[in-house]
């Protein structure tokens, strides 16, 4: 079995990531505490997965395509969350966040359809 690895320290890929102005950034090593941010969010995927959907699901077998449906909406809870403060303005009811940056619409409202009670409006 062979693994193709890339070095980063091969002459054209050094080339490569000195003219793009690609600087690696390195933990040292047993080090997660010094990731921050990255190593939060992380955390918080890892919260996500393990305590909200495998555990409560209490799957015994995990196919990819069920992973990959679990991180697609991982990947959406932890977008949604807000990276500015909160505006308690009534009139400003936007709150920024990595999805409306990623997707460039900050009209992402949940659809009431008529077709619901009240019941199921809250349960929604």
């Amino acid at each position: 079995m062979k693994i193709n690895a890339v070095n980063v320290e091969d002459g054209q890929i050094r080339k490569f990531l000195h003219e793009s102005r690609i600087q690696w950034l390195f933990n040292a090593p047993h080090s997660s505490h010094m990731g921050g941010v990255w190593e939060r969010m992380i955390g918080i995927a890892r919260r996500i997965i393990l305590d909200g959907i495998l555990i409560s699901e209490k799957m015994k077998s995990l196919t990819h395509e069920t992973l990959t449906t679990f991180m697609t909406e991982v990947c959406a809870i932890m977008n949604s969350r807000p990276i500015a403060q909160v505006s308690s303005d009534p009139n400003a009811p936007l709150v920024l966040s990595p999805s409306i940056l990623l997707t460039e619409k900050d009209d992402i409202l949940p659809v009431i359809s008529d077709s619901l009670d009240i019941k199921d409006m809250y349960r929604a």
